[in-house]
């Protein structure tokens, strides 16, 4: 089981109306398949996002959670959730 394994995704970073980006997250043992459009700009458009970061708040449907920080907050608290279920799924995955 990957540490990373649940961040596979798309990512959705959304500081302001200009700046409004997509990004596949992919976790493979390099078996990977990219889209043809992937340099497109739209190439994500028109996917749903399981994680939205503004610049004060995150929404996130992998560790299913929602809410406001602070500058110097999103990387703790990302890597906090992260290990939770990390932790979770290794616990599971043992019994």
């Amino acid at each position: 089981m990957a540490f990373l394994e649940q961040e596979e995704s798309i990512h959705r970073w959304k500081f302001s109306l200009d700046e409004d980006y997509r990004y596949i997250v992919e976790v493979s043992n390099g078996n990977n398949v990219i889209p043809a459009n992937i340099r497109q700009k739209d190439a994500f458009k028109n996917t749903n996002a399981s994680r939205t970061v503004g610049a004060t708040k995150i929404k996130d449907t992998i560790y299913g959670f929602e809410r406001e920080y602070e500058k110097g907050q999103l990387v703790p608290l990302l890597s906090k959730m992260m290990e939770k279920h990390y932790r979770k799924r290794l616990l599971e995955e043992l019994m």
